[in-house]
Order: structure tokens, then C-alpha cells, then sequence
């Protein structure tokens, strides 16, 4: 319990990282050809993925954590599939990829909050 806690608050930040980089991509579409930007989003990209697939494997799980298990699983291979379509996207300036980068987003978004809800429910308030 405390290994999750601990990494997806390491995720959480990690994200929130993330989501300020794009936002200023949003900001200034220059951004595209600044290598150092570049750099910096990959970089950042690269390390929420290793915090997502950290997430991801949590080990033996206790019977009643398993609700929680089936959401944090798929986060791994879904930041992944973000970070590929994401820098696809900025290297070659595909808005597809960039879509494909937002849908994932998304989908992150609802397996966390369905693995947060499985937490409250397993009495991990608090």
C-alpha cells in the first residue's frame, strides 16, 4: 500500500510536469523547433513513463487490493502509448499523433480516478 501511495504520488508529479510542457507548447507552437524544449519534454516523458510502468508493477497483490491492481496495470502501457504518439507528434508536427497523445491522456486520467475510487472503497482514505 505504501510502495503504491508512493509512486503514484511520483506519477502525479511527473504528469503535472508533463501538462505544463504541453501547455506551453499550446502557448507558443514555436516551441516545436526549440531543441531544448524538445529535450526537456522527452526527458520528462521518458521519466513518467518509467514512474507509470513502477506503477504498474506492484508485485504480489493481496487479494483485497485486486480492484485495485486492474486499474494501475493498464496505466504502464498506456503512458507509454502517450509518450510515443506525443513525440511522434512534435518531431514530425502530426496533429494525429498529437489527438492519439490527448486520448491517452484521457483514458490515464479515467484509470486513475477508477483506481482512486478502489482505494477509498479498500479503506485507503486518510
Amino acid at each position: 500500500r505504501t510502495t503504491v501511495l508512493l509512486r503514484a504520488r511520483s506519477f502525479g508529479i511527473l504528469l503535472n510536469e508533463f501538462i505544463v510542457l504541453n501547455q506551453e507548447l499550446q502557448e507558443n507552437p514555436g516551441l516545436l523547433s526549440d531543441p531544448n524544449w524538445q529535450t526537456e519534454v522527452r526527458t520528462t516523458l521518458d521519466l513518467f513513463v518509467a514512474s507509470a510502468w513502477a506503477l504498474s508493477d506492484t508485485g504480489t497483490v493481496p487479494p483485497e487490493y485486486h480492484s485495485i491492481h486492474q486499474w494501475l496495470v493498464q496505466v504502464g502501457p498506456e503512458a507509454q502509448a502517450m509518450r510515443d504518439h506525443y513525440v511522434q507528434g512534435i518531431q514530425q508536427g502530426d496533429q494525429v499523433s498529437l489527438q492519439a497523445a490527448g486520448e491517452n491522456l484521457a483514458r490515464i486520467n479515467d484509470l486513475m480516478t477508477q483506481a482512486e475510487i478502489a482505494m477509498v472503497e479498500a479503506g485507503w482514505e486518510g
